[in-house]
């Protein structure tokens, strides 16, 4: 006999779990980074600010389809546990709503926990860059939903 499979509901809410516990401490963890003098807020350093919330936010014009969209794999999940199984995990996670959530919390902890700290810009720095992230990752997503895919 085997055991029965896991809601999709209940392995969402444990990686959701998961995923934003490791964000608060990763954001208290960037926050108490040594200032090494490698990053300026010049225009070099906004660039790079800039750049995850470019890259993610504009995957949906070069990517065809939606990022997760794994065909061959699932079909493989489909095929081993069930029509629809890798789709209804896809909708249960949400991948990119986590990511977009995760890369917010540790973004705003760590440039909290800095402030708080007096840290050196470059504590701020890698704070701005996961609000940069999680703002590309609800780029993708709009604009994913702008085309039409509803994978999540």
């Amino acid at each position: 006999m085997t055991a029965p499979a896991l809601s999709p509901r209940v392995i969402a809410a444990v990686l959701w779990l998961l995923a934003l516990a490791l964000a608060l401490l990763l954001g208290v963890s960037l926050s108490q980074q040594e200032t090494t003098g490698l990053f300026e807020f010049n225009g070099k350093g906004v660039v790079t600010l800039l750049l995850p919330a470019l890259l993610f936010g504009s995957a949906p014009l070069w990517l065809q389809g939606h990022p997760l969209d794994f065909r061959q794999y699932s079909k493989h999940v489909d095929a081993k546990h069930g029509p629809g199984t890798y789709a209804a995990y896809v909708k249960a996670v949400r991948p990119l709503v986590l990511m977009s959530c995760a890369g917010l919390i540790t973004g705003l902890i760590c440039v909290f926990s800095a402030y708080r700290a007096g840290a050196g810009p470059s504590a701020y720095a890698s704070g701005f860059l996961f609000l940069s992230a999680a703002l590309g990752f609800v780029l993708c997503l709009a604009g994913l939903r702008k085309q039409g895919h509803r994978l999540e």
